[in-house]
Formats: C-alpha cells, structure tokens, sequence
C-alpha cells in the first residue's frame, strides 16, 4: 500500500494526448484544465538561475528535465512566451508542416540569450522527437529507466547535469529511475513539483539515502491545474487525506495547489541558504 491506510486513488491518464506527431490535442486538453506548472519552474529559474550558477561555478547551467512531453518546459524558459501564449498558438489547425510553423514561432520568440543547456528525458518518443526539432531542448533521450539503465549518451549528459527538473510525474514508478542515474555518481540539484495528492515518500526515501535533503523553496504555493471534474477533487482530497497532507485552501476552490521542493547534498546547503532561493 502507498498510503499509511489505503491504497490511492488511480489519478487522470492523459496518454492518448501525450505522444502524438502533432501536439495540439495535449495543448488543447491541457488549457482546459488551466495547466501552468510549467510556467511557474521557468518563473524559478528566471529569478534564481543567475544566483544558483554563481554558486555551482558556471557560465551557464545544464537542465534535465524529466518527463519532458512536447518541451513544455524548455518552450516557456527559452521564449519571451507564457503558458496562454502556447495555448493561443496550438489552437490554430495546422494540417501540413506544422513543425516547419511552429519551429518558426518559436524562432519569433526566442530570447537573445540562451541561458541554459536543457536535455529532455522521456518515453513519449513522438514527444521528446517534437521537442527536439523545434529547438525546444538540446537533446532528447527516451530510455524507460524503469526497465532499463541510462544508454551511454544520457549518462554523458546527466554526468554534467546541475539540475534535475520535474513538473508533476508519476511518482509511482520514478524511484527506479533516479536510482539508475544516481548510481554512476553525479549528484545534481534537482527541483520538483509534486502534487500534493502524490505519494512522493518512496522517491524520497531513496533520495536521502544518496544524501540528499529536501526543502521547501515556495514562499507560497502555486496554482498546478483546475481539476477536471467533481469526482477528481474528491479523489484528490481523499489521496492527500490518506497522505497525511492537509489540502490547501486553492484546493477548495478547484485547484491542484503544489509546492516547489529543492533537493540537494547537504554538504551544499550552508554555503547557499534555502532562504537566498526562496521563491
């Protein structure tokens, strides 16, 4: 059981919509719940991105992002755009050269500098390849950690890796994956999002054991997506419930409400404080 009394309640799949050709179903589905936790970890590194490269003694920072999609994560931090902005663009019906079209808008958009290198990490290959031609990330890897060890390219890429960036997974099935990462060695940051409905204790768990601690980096909690209906809210409230997670108050009012979790060495917290990385 992955709750103290109880086994969870099963939560939404939206995989018919996650590894299309053609995003525009994942978008569409995905504005009508609000979903914008994307727009919020970009929102972290525009204001902390400098201070944390600074500490780590780089130029500029190497990203992982985990469960990557279409590059959700890579569109909102590379592009002078938000989450409604991707949300007017994918609205448009494109039957031919949609790639050719959105590689340009996004080209229309870019920022003037590129601040980080970002790799994408998931098995929604029709995904990860998407993200990639639009120069949403710099490479994709689509290996099922869950089955398999990292190939030597993702390896490479996460040996200089400083943080590790997750907007929401399937906490079910994750702790095998950081497993196999952590096993070469490298220790990244990583930064997560988690529901507060997700049993996140065994990824945890296996995170403190290779001497991680995790902290709280949200000077408040942030809007994730509406729920999409009655029975999901119920569902939610009941998993948090069973969690041992009092449900915040946006809760009430229809929403996912997550927090923004940092987890690092704890070698590494006295020499920049969770405070200077409040956000």
């Amino acid at each position: 059981m992955s709750a103290a009394d109880g086994t969870l309640k099963p939560k939404r799949s939206y995989v018919d919509v996650y590894d299309r050709d053609d995003p525009r179903g994942y978008f569409r589905a995905m504005e009508r719940l609000g979903y914008r936790q994307p727009e919020v970890m970009a929102g972290f590194f525009d204001e902390k991105a400098p201070l944390i490269a600074r500490h780590l003694g780089k130029g500029r920072l190497q990203i992982l992002d985990f469960g990557c999609g279409y590059g959700v994560m890579g569109a909102v931090m590379r592009h002078r755009l938000l989450m409604q902005d991707l949300y007017a663009h994918y609205a448009e019906n494109l039957e031919e050269d949609f790639v050719d079209a959105d590689r340009a808008f996004f080209a229309d958009h870019r920022r003037a500098e590129r601040g980080t290198i970002i790799g994408g990490l998931d098995i929604a290959a029709k995904a990860v390849g998407y993200a990639e031609a639009c120069g949403l990330i710099d490479q994709g890897f689509t290996e099922d950690l869950t089955r398999e060890d990292p190939g030597s390219a993702l390896a490479v890429f996460f040996a200089e890796t400083d943080v590790v960036v997750e907007t929401g997974a399937v906490y079910d099935h994750v702790p095998a994956c950081y497993d196999r990462l952590l096993a070469a060695g490298a220790r990244p940051w990583m930064l997560f999002g988690p529901r507060g409905d997700a049993d996140t204790r065994p990824l945890f768990d296996l995170l403190q054991d290779y001497g991680y601690v995790i902290e709280e980096v949200s000077r408040r909690r942030r809007r994730y997506r509406r729920f999409a209906d009655a029975q999901e809210a119920a569902d939610s409230q009941e998993n948090m419930r069973r969690l041992g997670n009092a449900p915040a108050v946006e809760s009430r009012k229809g929403w996912f409400v997550n927090p923004l979790l940092l987890a690092r060495q704890q070698a590494e917290i006295a020499d920049l404080p969770v405070e200077a990385l409040a956000y």
